[in-house]
């Protein structure tokens, strides 16, 4: 624990320093050359330079509603005025995101490179300091979840005490923060609930990681004020609501409390028809923020769905949801994803979808299935995932020559198709792509790159929704090699 300690110790007498002395000081060439240029210009702006653009744009949103779509020029740059603002936190996406805070007056200039996107993340101009305090501490944040498995070793009190010590560092760092920079209420607000909400989080992980979801029945033996704070929460926070911090809290604190509805007669399953059908009506009864009651039950279903091997639990739930969502949008897309689940559901057959093949001729998936199969997919727009989903197919088809894999690609341009193969020497006889990649996507429910759909030779699912990469996948390869007759 020594070693942790120190890793914690250095890297807060970083932060607090940091913090004794003016943001501005430590980019005085980013803030002096943005801060001229700005104090020209009226109104409130964001922009900034993109290095290794992925795209030709950048999306701002604010409470998951789409602000703009701002072009980068041809020196990767890209600007935005606000005609009208509502101070708060809004994203920008570039392929990955971040949250900035941005109020009236501000004119904010962003640098990031997209080989580093997190850790390259600097702010300059009017508004910057509020930005860089808060990507210091969600890199601060980083940095400590590599402390905390140690730490869900302790006991419920000492896990508690060292919890409480890190939580007041964080509060030192933002008490000295205030200090040094005039901050508004709203913002700090946010950054009080980006310590708080990170905080009760870990709380509500303790009993998983240190008891085990398999012998969580001892979280009713936890100090009867472990949980103290949760009556000090806003479950419907209008300024939060799409804050990470504050959505992942409420998610855990769902998942934790609707398992003590059940825990005397079922494990803990996020994914079965118990767990799901006690939280939507958990979620119905506490959170009383309409949008992100809707988000909530609309995100608890959507799991379920996907992951869902009973058609009878299905409907059910999508009726519960039915009835408890009020967002006709969601209904509609939910209605689409349940009818797809519907035909995924293990002992169907797998819906069928026309195929590309090398020589850019067009085949039906159906008739590449001879034998038990595992499809799984890819993109060549990821470089790394496709180079590692294809590793682990070789090495589960050297480990199972039972069953054939075969990969299957999301892209729409063939030469591009063809040309990321042929650099990547995957095998062209067990390589297709999708004709039509988006209905292939909607009706294979492809919600995840890590995918792989398990087949038998007749064409009928096995399994719908495994990962390839999961310690349960071997299991279920086996499984089926054991209780059938392998033609």
């Amino acid at each position: 624990m020594a070693g942790a300690y120190f890793c914690m110790d250095l890297f807060m007498e970083h932060i607090l320093s940091k913090y004794l002395y003016p943001l501005g000081l430590l980019l005085p060439l980013l803030l002096t050359g943005c801060k001229t240029e700005t104090q020209e210009q009226a109104g409130t702006w964001f922009g900034g330079e993109i290095i290794n653009p992925k795209a030709d744009y950048v999306l701002l949103t604010k409470n998951s509603r789409l602000v703009d779509t701002i072009y980068l020029d041809k020196n990767n740059f890209f600007k935005y005025r606000f005609d009208s603002l509502v101070p708060g936190l809004y994203s920008f996406i570039h392929k990955e995101y971040q949250l900035v805070y941005i109020e009236p007056g501000d004119s904010i200039m962003l640098r990031v490179n997209t080989l580093d996107f997190d850790e390259s993340l600097a702010y300059s101009g009017e508004g910057a300091e509020k930005n860089n305090y808060l990507i210091d501490m969600f890199l601060h944040n980083e940095q400590e979840q590599k402390l905390m498995p140690s730490f869900y070793q302790k006991s419920p009190e000492e896990f508690s005490a060292s919890l409480d010590s890190m939580r007041a560092i964080r509060l030192e760092v933002l008490n000295r923060f205030k200090e040094k920079n005039e901050s508004s209420a709203g913002f700090n607000t946010v950054a009080q609930a980006s310590i708080d909400f990170d905080y009760y989080s870990k709380k509500e992980l303790y009993p998983f990681a240190h008891y085990g979801s398999n012998h969580l029945e001892n979280m009713n033996s936890l100090p009867a004020d472990f949980y103290a704070f949760r009556n000090q929460v806003n479950y419907g926070d209008a300024h939060l609501y799409t804050y990470y911090p504050y959505y992942r809290y409420i998610s855990s604190y769902l998942d934790n409390v609707s398992y003590t509805t059940y825990m005397n007669g079922a494990r803990f399953d996020r994914t079965s028809p118990v767990h799901t059908k006690a939280k939507l009506r958990l979620i119905d009864s506490v959170i009383t923020h309409d949008s992100l009651k809707n988000n909530l039950l609309y995100a608890t279903t959507r799991r379920y769905l996907i992951n869902s091997k009973d058609q009878e639990s299905s409907r059910e739930i999508f009726q519960l949801f039915l009835d408890k969502n009020s967002s006709e949008k969601q209904h509609g897309e939910m209605k689409l994803l349940q009818s797809a689940c519907d035909k995924m559901i293990p002992g169907n057959p797998l819906p069928n979808q026309m195929v590309v093949t090398t020589e850019n001729t067009i085949k039906d998936l159906h008739s590449l299935i001879n034998r038990p199969t595992v499809l799984f997919f890819w993109s060549a727009g990821s470089s790394s995932h496709n180079k590692r989903i294809h590793k682990k197919a070789a090495e589960m088809r050297a480990k199972y020559p039972e069953f054939d894999f075969i990969g299957i690609s999301v892209d729409q341009n063939h030469e591009k198709w063809l040309k990321t193969m042929a650099m990547r020497t995957f095998n062209e006889k067990t390589e297709y792509r999708f004709n039509d990649a988006a209905t292939a996507e909607r009706e294979l429910v492809l919600n995840s790159p890590n995918k792989a759909i398990i087949i038998d030779a007749s064409g009928m699912i096995i399994e719908n929704n495994t990962n390839i990469f999961g310690s349960n996948f071997e299991v279920q390869l086996l499984g089926y090699l054991n209780s059938s007759p392998f033609q």
